[in-house]
């Protein structure tokens, strides 16, 4: 839900609802970001969702997270770096 997360909320062509915006920081949880709801990861299995856009410099490491929590990998995309540092 950082610079990342809004840059994709901005800029990339939503053709679905986003239906939450996924944060490890308990600070910026119960929060909104572009009028969505800012979540904890863990509660993923609360929501329903075809698709997790990643859209972090971290990637990687919640790439993997994802995982740890059941996510299918097919659910899982992440964001292009370009979008992610658009200014």
């Amino acid at each position: 839900a950082g610079r990342g997360g809004y840059n994709a909320m901005r800029f990339l062509p939503l053709r679905d609802q986003v239906v939450s915006v996924l944060d490890n920081d308990e600070s910026k949880q119960g929060t909104q970001i572009g009028g969505v709801t800012i979540t904890a990861p863990n509660e993923l299995g609360k929501l329903s969702f075809d698709k997790i856009l990643v859209a972090s410099l971290h990637a990687l490491a919640i790439y993997d997270q994802l995982l740890l929590l059941g996510i299918e990998e097919s659910k899982i995309e992440i964001v292009d770096q370009e979008i992610l540092n658009a200014a």
